[in-house]
C-alpha cells in the first residue's frame, strides 16, 4: 500500500500579514496618543505647579515688604495742616518706604511702588523699587512683573478716620498721619485659569507716634 505525504510549510499569507500590520499600526497609534496625552498632562501639571510656586514667592515678598513699611512722617508745611506719613494707597497702586529686599539691595531702605498695569483685557501686577539714598539721576530702579494674566485686581485699606473710632475698608489711603491697620490685595484670574489667590491681607508692623514732638538736641520726644 502506498501513502502520499504532503509537506505543509508553515507561514503567513499576504492577507494575514496585512492584518498583523494593521493591528500593529492601530496599537502604535493608541500608544502614541496615550504617551502624548500623558506628556501634555505632565506639562500642564508642571506649569500649574510653577504658577503656584510663583504666587507663593510673590506673597512672601509682599508680606515682608508691607510688614516692614516705615512710616516716615512728613511735618505740616502750612499752619493748621496736619502732617502725614509717606504712604499713598489707591485702588490700583500703593507706594511706601520699606526695608530693602535682598533682591534689590543688601541693606537700607527702598521706596517701593506696586501697581496694576493694564494690557487690553488683561493686566499684570508690577513692582518697582529704588534705594532711598540713591544719587540724583542715578538709574538704579528695579522693575519686575510679579503676577501676569490678571483679569482684575484692587487694593483696599482698613483703618479709622478718627483715633479710637470704628474702622472700615477704604478705597484709598493717603495724606494721613498713620499707616492703615491692614492692606488687602484682591486678585481675580480669567475663567478657566487654575490659579487661585485668596484675598491677601497684611498688617504693617511699625506704627507712628503722632503725639511725639521730636527734639533734635535730645534726640527724643519733648517731655519724655
Amino acid at each position: 500500500m502506498r501513502t502520499e505525504r504532503k509537506d505543509e510549510q508553515a507561514g503567513f499569507t499576504l492577507v494575514e500579514l496585512l492584518v498583523v500590520l494593521l493591528i500593529f499600526g492601530m496599537l502604535s497609534g493608541i500608544l502614541y496618543a496615550a504617551l502624548r496625552e500623558g506628556s501634555l498632562a505632565l506639562n500642564r501639571t508642571s506649569a500649574y505647579q510653577n504658577d503656584i510656586s510663583s504666587l507663593a514667592v510673590t506673597e512672601q515678598v509682599l508680606s515682608r515688604s508691607i510688614q516692614r513699611i516705615y512710616p516716615e512722617f512728613v511735618p505740616a508745611v502750612l499752619a493748621g495742616m496736619p502732617g502725614h506719613v509717606q504712604f499713598d494707597g489707591e485702588p490700583n497702586s500703593i507706594s511706601f518706604l520699606t526695608q530693602a529686599p535682598s533682591s534689590v539691595a543688601s541693606g537700607g531702605m527702598v521706596r517701593m511702588a506696586l501697581w496694576l498695569q493694564q494690557h487690553g483685557s488683561s493686566a499684570e501686577l508690577v513692582v518697582a523699587a529704588q534705594p532711598e539714598l540713591a544719587w540724583p539721576g542715578q538709574n538704579n530702579i528695579t522693575i519686575e512683573r510679579l503676577v501676569t494674566g490678571i483679569s482684575a485686581a484692587s487694593f483696599t485699606f482698613w483703618g479709622s478716620d478718627n483715633p479710637g473710632g470704628p474702622g472700615y475698608w477704604h478705597a484709598s489711603w493717603r495724606d494721613r498721619p498713620v499707616l492703615p491697620g491692614l492692606i488687602r490685595l484682591t486678585i481675580q484670574f480669567p475663567p478657566g485659569d487654575p490659579r487661585n489667590w485668596p484675598d491677601f491681607l497684611v498688617a504693617p508692623m511699625v506704627y507712628t507716634d503722632e503725639t511725639c514732638q521730636f527734639v533734635p538736641s535730645t534726640q527724643s520726644c519733648f517731655g519724655r
